[in-house]
């Protein structure tokens, strides 16, 4: 946590919008997944009986497109953690904002007064 009180003004995050994008990304990952589970073994079927230059140049295709879907899901990953990340901060310092102007309001609310 910072050494200065919270901002004035409330935190402007659109968690709606963050969580839509978790969302896309997980439907994307899934997806990813999915085809990496099926394109990897009927390729790998298909090379059984297949042979020649242009096996040969499939075949480095074929592990080319399986480390490239590795990584692009593993980027993926990384976007739902700082998206995730982002959301459970923000949700943080409102809450500490709100704190903050709790007690601000409370210290300039000097209650009943004696003898008034």
């Amino acid at each position: 946590m910072s050494d200065h009180p919270p901002y004035a003004d409330p935190v402007q995050f659109d968690q709606g919008k963050a969580q839509a994008a978790i969302d896309a990304l997980n439907a994307a990952l899934s997806k990813l997944r999915n085809d990496q589970q099926v394109r990897w073994p009927k390729g790998n079927a298909m090379l059984v009986t297949w042979t020649g230059p242009y096996a040969d140049q499939y075949r480095g295709e074929l592990q080319r497109m399986l480390s490239d879907s590795g990584n692009i899901c593993q980027a993926i990953e990384g976007q739902i953690t700082t998206i995730s990340n982002a959301i459970e901060e923000a949700k943080r310092r409102q809450r500490a904002n709100q704190a903050w102007h709790d007690e601000q309001n409370q210290q300039q609310d000097p209650g009943v007064v004696p003898g008034l």
